[in-house]
């Protein structure tokens, strides 16, 4: 009895080492870098001339 138990304790402590266990999974997400240049000009104005026809033609891509 006393043989099983050092053996099971063995196995089980060389099985927890060598178990690759991970606690956050390997994940590739999508991710899409838009760059955009708009000099010098006022926020309100780069909202509608720049901004918001960008995330439309972002928004229109389709996701995998």
């Amino acid at each position: 009895m006393l043989f099983l138990t050092i053996s099971l304790a063995l196995v089980g402590g060389y099985l927890a080492l060598t178990v690759p266990i991970s606690v956050f999974p390997n994940t590739d997400f999508p991710r899409i870098v838009v760059g955009v240049d708009n000099g010098v000009m006022p926020i309100d104005q780069m909202l509608v001339t720049i901004t918001r026809p960008v995330e439309e033609a972002v928004n229109s891509v389709r996701a995998c």
